[in-house]
Order: C-alpha cells, then sequence, then structure tokens
C-alpha cells in the first residue's frame, strides 16, 4: 500500500475502528478521514496531499 495515490474511506466506520495511515506517503487523495477512526499524526508524512 506505500505507493497508493488515492484513498476513498467509508463515511461510516465503528468507533473500535483504528486506522493507521503513516506509510501512505505518496497519497494525492485522502477522502473522509475521521480522527475518531485514524491518527492525526499520520497527516505529517502525507507530504503529497492535496
Amino acid at each position: 500500500m506505500e505507493q497508493l495515490r488515492h484513498l476513498y474511506l467509508p463515511l461510516y466506520c465503528k468507533s473500535s475502528t483504528k486506522l493507521e495511515l503513516g506509510t501512505l506517503r505518496k497519497i494525492l487523495t485522502l477522502v473522509n478521514f475521521n480522527n475518531k477512526n485514524c491518527y492525526l499524526k499520520d497527516l505529517i508524512n502525507m507530504t503529497n496531499l492535496r
């Protein structure tokens, strides 16, 4: 998944689901990012994010 460019997350996830997206360094598009299901610190590595 390190080469992933576009990620469309579902609008609703279980609150117990935590996604680690820190390895997505080449990601360009990230849709439906929710800080309840994802770690905010992972955004630091996404330097190509639009």
